[in-house]
């Protein structure tokens, strides 16, 4: 075996061959660029961009195929957006998969019954990456200390019930006031029979 995409392998035998030609790898890294007042912009590196891969695909009936099937294959890769693995010499050619971007098809010699018999598939490849889920970090508050936990937990009605009662005065009524003034009389007398 050549190599694989998807269901479609790649081989040469006494029955079959399926191969490719002007395979090509195109990759690129990832920057952002920060513009400084007055000065050069900073660089800084995001990381490593998805690979871009393209070859063509000889078919042909005299071969031992059906070009008609191998391209509705591929089509419906491209359709469903179903990402599939590529394989050269039985080893990936990346660690992710890859989508089928597009398809270019040179259809090459069709027979009186309308048949497709020859044809060359142009096809372009992007790697693909399932979408990476990053935990959600709470924020974590500093620890409450005893007391503030205390009055955190205490309802409203609560802390209004736990104040110490306000004294009101009372009121001074007539009675009352005649029994202060006689006391503040007998208290005068009792002094001036003493002195």
């Amino acid at each position: 075996m050549i190599g694989s995409i998807g269901s479609v392998v790649f081989e040469v035998s006494s029955d079959t061959v399926r191969t490719f030609d002007n395979f090509k790898r195109e990759g690129a890294a990832r920057w952002a660029k920060h513009d400084v007042h007055k000065i050069k912009p900073v660089s800084e590196f995001l990381g490593v961009d998805l690979d871009k891969i393209s070859f063509t695909i000889h078919l042909s009936t005299s071969l031992g195929i059906s070009p008609q099937q191998e391209i509705e294959t591929l089509r419906n890769y491209r359709d469903e957006g179903k990402a599939v693995s590529l394989l050269i010499g039985e080893k990936p050619v990346s660690t992710g998969l890859f989508t089928i971007q597009s398809l270019s098809e040179d259809w090459k010699t069709i027979d009186n019954h309308g048949v497709l018999m020859v044809a060359d598939v142009s096809v372009e490849l992007l790697e693909y990456v399932e979408t990476v889920v990053r935990p959600v970090v709470k924020k974590q508050m500093a620890p409450l200390s005893a007391s503030a936990k205390k009055t955190k937990n205490v309802s409203p009605a609560k802390k209004s019930a736990n104040k110490a009662p306000k004294k009101k005065s009372k009121p001074v009524t007539k009675s009352a006031y005649r029994l202060m003034q006689e006391k503040q009389i007998a208290s005068l007398k009792k002094k001036k029979g003493a002195g």
